[in-house]
Order: structure tokens, then C-alpha cells, then sequence
């Protein structure tokens, strides 16, 4: 209280009979009282201002715990699609890998297939050789065909003997004998060139 609020008061309490001693205690006491029942008001509204802050930090801190949660489940979230990339990558990789080893078997294939037409090729051209040179046998049987022939006609033309057309004739079953082997070893060898070829196409 101010000091002329003071004087006011103890006045008007001796206005009342009490002694001016008496009523500067009273009011000394109201005083007291009346600061400390500001300070008392004083205290709690600063309390309620401490207890409103404490409040609102409490439901900063429930946003923020709320927002790294929201971020932990994010993270979690990318954690799986990561696994789930890299669960692709890897069935890809073993598709690659997969892929990788066919292309190995078709080149070993395509390795076996080359080996194995140089193979026929060295046989057709074998079995070519082959017939080139019973052409050429059949050839000389024919030439000694044509030769026991004009033996013959020389020979019935100078009345041979029938020992000599016998030993004519011999030799003619004899030609005739080597003309059908070699006749069937030439059809046999022409067949295995046509059978080679079968093969390679």
C-alpha cells in the first residue's frame, strides 16, 4: 500500500476511537497481509503459466514421439521395398545366370554339331573317294570284257580249239564274277554317300 493510502487508513481508523498507535499496527498487518496474498496470487498464476508450458511440451513431446514413429514406419517401409528390389535383383541375376548357361550348352551343341558335320564331310568325302575308284575298277573290268571278246571272235574266227574256248569262258565267269562285286560295292558305297547326305541336311 502507498504511504498516502497508509495515512488514509490509519485515520480513518482513528476516526473509529482507536488509538493512532493501534491503528498503524492494523494497517501494518493489512499490509502484510494484502502483499502476501498478491505474492500467494502472484505464485499461482505463475504456477498455472508453468503447468500450461509443462502442458504444451508434453503434447510437443506426443507430436514429436508421434513423428518419429511416422518416420520410424517410413523407414520401415523403404527397409521392405529395399529387400523387395533386392529380392528382384537377385531372381534376375539367377535368370541371367540361368540364360548364361543355356547360351554354354547351345555353344557346346553348336561345337558338337560342327565337329560331327567335319566328321561327315571327312566321310562323304571318303566314300566320293571310294566310288571314284571303283569307277575306275569297273572301267578296267569293262576294258577286259571288250578284250575277252575279240579273243573270242579271233578265236572262232581261227577255229579255236575247245580247250581254248574253255579257258575263254573261264575267264569270262571269272570278269562276270568280279563285275558284280564291284557293281555291288559301288551301289553300297553310293548309298552311304546318299545316306551322308541325309544326315547333313
Amino acid at each position: 500500500m502507498h504511504a498516502l493510502d497508509t495515512h488514509k487508513a490509519v485515520t480513518r481508523l482513528e476516526t473509529t476511537g482507536m488509538s493512532r498507535q493501534t491503528a498503524e499496527a492494523v494497517v501494518e498487518i493489512f499490509d502484510t497481509v494484502a502483499n502476501a496474498a498478491a505474492t500467494d496470487l502472484a505464485t499461482k498464476a505463475d504456477l498455472g503459466a508453468v503447468a500450461a508450458n509443462v502442458q504444451h511440451l508434453d503434447d510437443r513431446v506426443q507430436d514429436l514421439g508421434n513423428t518419429v514413429q511416422h518416420l520410424d514406419d517410413r523407414v520401415q517401409h523403404l527397409d521392405d521395398k529395399v529387400q523387395h528390389l533386392d529380392d528382384k535383383v537377385q531372381h534376375l541375376n539367377d535368370r541371367v545366370q540361368h540364360l548364361d548357361d543355356r547360351v554354354q550348352d547351345l555353344g557346346n551343341t553348336v561345337q558338337h554339331l560342327g565337329n560331327t558335320v567335319q566328321h561327315l564331310s571327312d566321310r562323304v568325302q571318303h566314300l566320293d573317294d571310294r566310288v571314284q575308284d571303283l569307277g575306275n575298277k569297273v572301267q578296267h573290268l569293262g576294258d577286259r570284257v571288250q578284250h575277252l571278246n575279240d579273243r573270242v571272235v579271233v578265236l572262232e574266227q581261227t577255229m579255236a580249239t575247245k580247250s581254248d574256248l574253255a579257258e575263254v569262258r573261264s575267264d569270262l565267269a571269272e570278269v562276270k564274277t568280279d563285275i558284280i562285286k564291284w557293281n555291288v560295292g559301288l551301289i553300297l558305297a553310293v548309298a552311304a554317300v546318299m545316306i551322308a547326305a541325309v544326315k547333313l541336311v
